[in-house]
């Protein structure tokens, strides 16, 4: 039986926008989060707290633009970072018991891992190491530690390829994120003091003494990332420098400067792509705007992604000049990407495979265009430059859109069903 679609009333949340897909599946995604990207041989890797079928490879995987593949990396539980340092990629995170001690570090050549720093704690037990950056040709780990490889290292260390040595007296409490700014090492966390120094979550290092940044924030910091000439820090903090910043700063060398009128939630993960700044996190407001986990800074205003996340972003990161998300999400621009999804702010739609659940008829078409589901459906027609004209909702299997009033040219329909989003294209004459 045919029907009429009707027009969608009361259907959208207030903090869902319809916007042309811009976020698109990467293969089939992980089984669990992602929280770190790094490339390394021409290839794109992820680190999280996932398996990775056939072999059940923990927690780091591979993309080489097609598929994704194995590193066969069993050594620890949950990363939390990677960074190529001397030919090899580093992966740091939460490490496994293995005859009593922790590995919290461990390297890859390219064919094989092998296990570079044993930790003991602090933190109620809690062992860690949540970032890592190169510096003065060292490659430092910050996280959760007290030592290091059998060093005395509070929360950071630095390796020069054969052993770890100690910054000082380290900080005080945990270190979430490390970056480069004007030749010295900044570091974000949950600390008060660094080399005995008073900070409030940050410090910087500049290979022999620590020294505080402005007055630094009242709640920790989660990333740190360079863009157009400052260094830029997102977290949980409302305030920089004694001003008011919510979740995101910036720092020009001198003092700390709001970023727009911040987020609503937590700032997680900071990138630089094509001239814009992107934030990831736990929040829903960006700039006032609904952005949904994921939002863009063009140096002057906040912008959302198509309809973002459904939950957490935690990690940004760039591959082949395309921006990939990472997180505790399963679900991006309505599509289902299991907690990876890359951007495409392309110049309009494209068309996806709809594997025969969807099928629409007759194209080209003069009046009516009529669709085929399995099931119910949302659906849209967009422009070839994916602008929305209008929005349907249909109960019915079998369905058909009064298209007369539309000038003759090339259109989109997108339909979302609960098994995903299907794209196709159809001529209007």
């Amino acid at each position: 039986m045919k029907t009429k679609l009707f027009l969608l009333i009361g259907f959208l949340s207030i903090n869902f926008i319809l916007t042309a897909q811009v976020w698109f599946a990467v293969g089939n995604g992980t089984n669990n989060r992602i929280g770190a990207f790094s490339v390394y041989n021409s290839e794109l890797y992820a680190g999280g707290a996932f398996n990775y079928a056939p072999d059940t490879s923990r927690d780091v995987i591979k993309w080489n633009d097609t598929v994704w593949s194995s590193s066969k990396r069993k050594i620890t539980n949950n990363v939390y970072c990677l960074a190529v340092y001397n030919s090899e990629l580093y992966a740091g995170g939460h490490g496994t018991s293995d005859t009593s001690t922790l590995y919290l570090i461990s390297r890859w050549n390219g064919s094989g891992w092998s296990k570079v720093g044993s930790a003991t704690g602090i933190n109620m037990g809690i062992y860690a190491v949540n970032a890592l950056a190169v510096y003065n040709g060292d490659l430092y780990a910050g996280g959760s530690f007290s030592t290091l490889s059998g060093i005395s290292a509070h929360n950071i260390a630095k390796w020069n390829g054969t052993s770890w040595s100690a910054l000082s007296t380290g900080t005080n409490m945990d270190i979430f994120a490390l970056a480069v700014y004007n030749n010295e090492l900044y570091v974000g966390g949950a600390f008060s003091t660094a080399g005995g120094n008073a900070t409030s979550c940050i410090a910087k290092w500049n290979g022999t003494t620590w020294s505080a940044v402005g007055s630094g924030m009242n709640a920790p910091i989660y990333c740190l990332k360079v863009f157009n000439g400052k260094l830029y820090a997102g977290g949980n903090f409302s305030t920089a420098d004694a001003n008011v910043a919510n979740k995101i700063a910036s720092w020009d060398g001198t003092a700390w400067s709001p970023v727009g009128s911040g987020m609503d939630n937590l700032v997680y993960a900071l990138e630089s792509y094509n001239g814009a700044l992107y934030a990831g996190g736990s929040f829903i407001l960006a700039g006032g705007v609904y952005a949904n986990y994921v939002a863009k800074w063009n140096g002057s205003n906040w912008s959302a992604l198509g309809a973002g996340m459904n939950d957490d972003v935690w990690a940004l990161g760039v591959y082949d000049s395309v921006l990939y998300a990472g997180g505790l999400f399963t679900v991006a621009d309505a599509t289902i990407v299991n907690h990876i999804a890359r951007l495409n702010e392309g110049v309009g739609m494209t068309e996806t495979p709809s594997n025969k659940v969807i099928n629409i008829y007759p194209n080209p078409t003069t009046d009516n265009l009529y669709i085929k589901t399995d099931q119910k459906s949302f659906i849209e027609i967009l422009t070839i430059q994916g602008q929305i004209i209008k929005s349907l909702y249909s109960i019915e299997p079998e369905s058909s859109i009064d298209l007369r009033e539309l000038l003759s040219g090339i259109y989109f329909i997108k339909v979302t069903t609960e098994k995903g989003v299907y794209v196709k294209k159809f001529i209007k004459e």
